[in-house]
C-alpha cells in the first residue's frame, strides 16, 4: 500500500523516467530542455530535492531522476512551463517513456532492490 493510499503525501518520492527516441536529434533536443526544466524546478520548486540526468547515446535514451521531498509537491511539475513544453515536445516527435515513481518508505536495501527489479522489468523482452 502507497503513502497516498494511507493519505500519507509527506513521504519522500523519488521519480524515474526513462525517455527513448527514433533520433539523436529529438535525445539532443531532450537533454537540452532537461537542463532548462532543472534550473527552472530548483529556482520555483522549494520541494524538489535533488536530481540526475544521465543520457545513453547508442540507446537514444535519456535517464532522469528526480528526488522530490513529498508527493503532493511532485504534482506541482503540472504546473512548470518548461516541464509542459518539454512533455509537448516529446509527444510530437515520438519520444517513448517509461516511469516509476517509488516512495522511499523502509530500508535504502529494498528501496534500491525494488529499483533494480524495476529497472530488469523495463529491459525484459516482451511476451
Amino acid at each position: 500500500m502507497s503513502n497516498a493510499d494511507n493519505g500519507q503525501l509527506h513521504a519522500p518520492i523519488a521519480v524515474c523516467v526513462r525517455f527513448q527516441c527514433d533520433k539523436r536529434r529529438h535525445l539532443l533536443h531532450l537533454r537540452l530542455r532537461a537542463w532548462r526544466i532543472e534550473r527552472e524546478v530548483k529556482r520555483t520548486r522549494a520541494a524538489y530535492v535533488t536530481g540526475k540526468t544521465r543520457l545513453r547515446w547508442r540507446e537514444r535514451e535519456l535517464i532522469s531522476l528526480s528526488i522530490w521531498s513529498d508527493q503532493a509537491s511532485m504534482f506541482s511539475m503540472g504546473g512548470c512551463a518548461r516541464h509542459i513544453d518539454a512533455a509537448h515536445y516529446a509527444l510530437n516527435h515520438g519520444v517513448r517513456f517509461q516511469s516509476d515513481i517509488m516512495d522511499t518508505v523502509g530500508s535504502w536495501s529494498q528501496v534500491m532492490r525494488r529499483a533494480f527489479e524495476a529497472k530488469a522489468a523495463l529491459h525484459a523482452p516482451a511476451s
